[in-house]
């Protein structure tokens, strides 16, 4: 390299400063959980009873337990994966979005286990109409309110990022409806589940399309 080229070069980085890197930790993915938790539990709550004794089978049925437990870490390492995929940086989305999207299939799998050996006996108690709806109604405005946090980063994989926040923000109330409706692992699956990826697939769309390079 040729001396003035070397100086121009050394001299244009003596002027810059240090970029602070916003990251998003363990604790960013706990808060936005709980806050997705709490708005959906609310409004879950003010739409129709939540069913009864359904707190209780947190300790007397470990299997429903772990099922609670793993939808809450699905929820929250989707949120974080999709929340970091917003943030610049070097690597595959799958690095990042890999083990958010693991604990997902996990917590799918263990209901799909349901199926035949269900974590609690099936019943039509707290039987709720358009639960469906209703999880997707929740998500939605869910979805709208991560997407705006996300757009304050610096995405460059908006499709990535919308699909991870779509997925954490049906996560919610599909979760919470372990406690709100029916528990039958066929309708679990088909009526809860189910309408979370479609709010996925909503934040698929809407990341590519709203969460551009700026």
């Amino acid at each position: 390299m040729n001396q003035p080229r070397q100086r121009l070069i050394s001299d244009l980085a003596r002027g810059l400063e240090p970029v602070r890197v916003r990251r998003v930790g363990v604790a960013t993915a706990l808060l936005s959980a709980a806050a997705c938790l709490l708005v959906a539990a609310v409004v879950l709550g003010l739409l129709a009873p939540y069913r009864a004794g359904s707190l209780h089978q947190l300790v007397s049925a470990p299997r429903f337990l772990l099922e609670t437990l793993l939808g809450v870490a699905a929820l929250a390492a989707l949120g974080a994966a999709g929340l970091a995929l917003a943030v610049p940086a070097i690597g595959r989305p799958w690095r990042r979005a890999g083990p958010a999207l693991a604990l997902l299939a996990a917590w799918v799998g263990l209901h799909l286990y349901g199926l035949v050996e269900p974590a609690l006996t099936p019943s039509m108690a707290g039987k709720r109409a358009g639960c469906d709806i209703e999880v997707v109604l929740v998500g939605l405005p869910l979805l709208a309110a991560l997407l705006v946090h996300a757009r304050r980063l610096w995405p460059l994989r908006g499709a990535w990022s919308g699909a991870l926040l779509g997925l954490a923000a049906g996560a919610a109330p599909a979760l919470l409806m372990q406690f709100a409706c029916m528990y039958v692992p066929a309708h679990i699956l088909l009526h809860h589940l189910l309408p979370a990826f479609v709010v996925g697939g909503v934040g698929l769309v809407a990341g590519y399309l709203l969460l551009r390079p700026r």
